[in-house]
């Protein structure tokens, strides 16, 4: 069977995190797991903070291979024996799925919290440009058509930042949440 999948970034270092995605969803699409029109899954953004002590592990290859999780690796800051972070979309075809992986890494040693902020875009001062849309990596911002409106998706977005730094009438902007539990 050919699985077809687009690399989007071009420097090297996210060429290696394309392929190793790339080839988790071909072990994934092998057990089932459908990514478009199929399966329903729970999904949620985490951030993963590794202590020195357990950054050379592959902790979070594990959560496919034990508990059947998907992940997409959104941002990532890790190095061996150095702490680290990681910011993941991890899904699962069930909620208690979701549970078991983020207890195991918590068992591990590894604190997984939520985003502390939000992204939010203000109606009133947003020109509908798109220039934020090429730049949202998630596509959390697209533009419908053929209103030609620009429309955020906040479970979509990754709280990566671009679309504020690129609005040129900075309707796109940054809010803090109080830290919720991630089970």
């Amino acid at each position: 069977m050919l699985y077809i999948f687009k690399i989007k970034h071009k420097d090297a270092v996210d060429y290696k995190l394309d392929l190793i995605i790339i080839i988790l969803k071909v072990i994934l699409l092998s057990k089932g797991f459908k990514f478009n029109g199929g399966t329903p899954l729970y999904s949620k953004i985490v951030i993963l903070h590794f202590p020195a002590e357990v950054a050379q592990k592959a902790l979070v290859c594990q959560l496919t291979k034990k508990f059947d999780l998907m992940f997409n690796i959104l941002n990532a800051r890790i190095s061996n024996r150095k702490e680290g972070f990681m910011v993941l979309e991890l899904s699962s075809a069930t909620r208690s799925g979701f549970n078991k992986g983020v207890t195991f890494l918590k068992d591990q040693g590894v604190e997984v919290s939520n985003p502390e902020h939000q992204i939010f875009k203000d109606e009133e001062i947003c020109t509908h440009c798109g220039a934020c849309t090429a730049v949202c990596p998630t596509e959390a911002l697209y533009i419908k058509r053929p209103e030609m409106e620009v429309i955020f998706n906040k479970d979509k977005c990754s709280v990566c930042e671009l679309c504020i730094l690129t609005c040129p009438t900075r309707a796109m902007g940054l809010f803090s949440k109080n830290t919720e539990e991630v089970i």
